[in-house]
């Protein structure tokens, strides 16, 4: 029996995922996820900065939540293809940057304030601290009191480098840093003008720091001690190498190879699955 070929670059994004859902015909949604990319490109794009994931990963994401919807659609909805998927490739984004894109866990409605401040000053291409708020205030219709309580979450964000990265990277001298986990549970992050209001940093450090401390345990006391000082966890002051060396009499190598071993032994899986829950993968 003589099988048509199907062209399917002249398919509309509805014919090509009936002919997928009704045949499981590969191909078809193969062209699908090809003719929507754009629609991930654009989601990603919106979002990368305002987010501690990589472009990459949030095109990634995208690209499987396009692919949810091309399994979930049904042309009963009533509703462009294009409208529907572009929806869960959105969620699948917005899922992976709560759940992922930052050691601190927080409400939407305050992940959505946050993403609005960092928008509009993006828009005002705002760069530094001292900026007048006045007019950022009345743009984003709130108060400047609650102005500097989202700048105090937003510099959380961008400080926040998760113990994670240090443990999966091999480059012992680069810039990453063991601080600043915060706990989601911390009546820090309350709303402006409740009693729960606070934004000393300190304190939060002080409520984690026994977390920290117990994982650093696993190390000798030298090891502890260079990590320490290399990541600022005591006074906030990251110390080089050779500073290190110089506190120890030892030379600059010395330090970094007491740095790296150190490193690849909180790279246990076990220590990892304690620290879960305050670092982002």
């Amino acid at each position: 029996m003589l099988q048509l070929k199907i062209n399917y670059k002249e398919l509309t994004n509805e014919e090509l995922v009936t002919l997928y859902q009704t045949n499981k015909d590969i191909t078809a949604r193969d062209y699908l996820i090809i003719n929507n990319k754009r629609l991930v490109y654009k989601a990603a794009s919106l979002k990368k900065d305002t987010s501690l994931l990589a472009y990459d990963d949030l095109v990634q994401e995208g690209l499987i939540g396009l692919m949810i919807g091309i399994e979930k659609f049904n042309a009963d909805y009533n509703s462009k293809f294009s409208t529907y998927i572009y929806y869960w490739i959105k969620q699948r984004i917005d899922r992976a940057i709560y759940n992922t894109g930052t050691s601190i866990r927080l409400p939407i409605h305050l992940i959505n304030k946050i993403n609005k401040v960092m928008y509009v000053e993006n828009k005002n291409n705002v760069k530094s601290l001292d900026n007048d708020s006045t007019d950022l205030c009345t743009d984003l219709d709130i108060t400047d009191k609650q102005y500097d309580y989202y700048k105090f979450l937003v510099k959380q964000f961008k400080n926040i480098i998760s113990l994670n990265s240090a443990l999966l990277s091999d480059n012992s001298e680069g810039d990453e840093e063991l601080i600043d986990f915060i706990d989601e549970n911390s009546s820090n992050f309350g709303d402006p003008g409740s009693k729960n209001y606070s934004i000393d940093s300190n304190i939060i450090k002080e409520e984690l720091s026994h977390d920290l401390n117990e994982v650093l345990k696993t190390l000798n006391e030298r090891e502890q001690h260079v990590l320490r000082m290399r990541f600022g966890l005591d006074d906030g002051e990251m110390k080089t190498l050779e500073q290190i060396g110089n506190h120890f009499n030892v030379t600059r190598e010395r330090i970094r190879q007491i740095e790296s071993k150190a490193l690849k032994k909180l790279r246990n899986p076990k220590i990892l699955m304690r620290l879960e829950g305050y670092y982002y993968n």
